[in-house]
């Protein structure tokens, strides 16, 4: 077996491309399936990665625009799905109308912000692009299993550094493997009542949440925790479909 190569996310955006998440995968098919049944045409991904969403959403015949503060990453996206006329790049979130879509999409996003004022902002904009009682989805890998290993990441809380659930903001290392390849970046803590209440005072209601196995067979599948949370909300306002 050849040696694992090591991406550093920090310094290098565009291994995030190489380096993907079966288990999130999985993850986006339940989404893409929870935003079709609701109805919603036009979707913001926000936040887009490299693509693989959106790329799901694309697919499904939705008319999906892609921001992210990365430009590495948007490029990757763009390539990803230059297959598909319905997916369209914004790279200003200032040209982005407000109160335009029916779905936004944040999928591991808040996760990365370094502080809480980030976080609660980055959502705070997320939500201004939606219609009045659009839907907001929120991906998170879940707060409170940080020291579990799962089918294909995990955080250095599981190779045995203390996890304290308290400690908000606080910075942790992860770890993506996909074959030969591992990446790892830095990510950011905060707790499910942080996620919650910053929900709230976006000027939105939570509608439903979901906690979906790890679903990808691996050696390290993690059969008894859930690696994300799925979280849906409506943004205040009239809705025409139902939750």
């Amino acid at each position: 077996m050849g040696e694992q190569k090591v991406i550093e996310w920090d310094s290098d955006g565009s291994g995030y491309g190489s380096c993907d998440e079966d288990s999130l995968a999985e993850v986006h098919r339940i989404v893409v399936r929870q935003i079709l049944q609701k109805g919603c045409h036009s979707v913001l991904d926000f936040g887009c990665g490299h693509g693989r969403l959106a790329e799901h959403l694309g697919k499904a015949g939705c008319s999906v625009s892609l921001y992210d503060i990365n430009e590495e990453l948007v490029s990757l996206a763009k390539e990803r799905c230059a297959a598909h006329d319905n997916v369209s790049v914004d790279a200003d979130l200032s040209e982005i109308p407000d109160d335009h879509f029916d779905c936004v999409v944040l999928s591991v996003v808040l996760v990365c912000s370094s502080t809480k004022e980030i976080f609660e902002d980055t959502l705070k904009s997320a939500v201004s692009k939606l219609k009045p009682g659009g839907l907001l989805v929120i991906v998170e890998t879940h707060p409170a299993f940080r020291g579990e290993v799962f089918s294909d990441f995990q955080a250095t809380y599981a190779s045995g550094e203390p996890f304290d659930y308290h400690d908000e903001g606080r910075a942790f290392q992860v770890s993506l493997k996909a074959g030969d390849e591992e990446l790892r970046m830095t990510d950011y803590h905060y707790s499910i009542s942080t996620l919650l209440n910053a929900i709230v005072s976006s000027g939105s209601r939570v509608t439903h949440v979901m906690e979906p196995r790890d679903l990808h067979e691996s050696r390290h599948r993690n059969a008894m925790k859930p690696p994300y949370i799925v979280i849906e909300a409506r943004k205040d306002g009239s809705v025409d479909s139902t939750d």
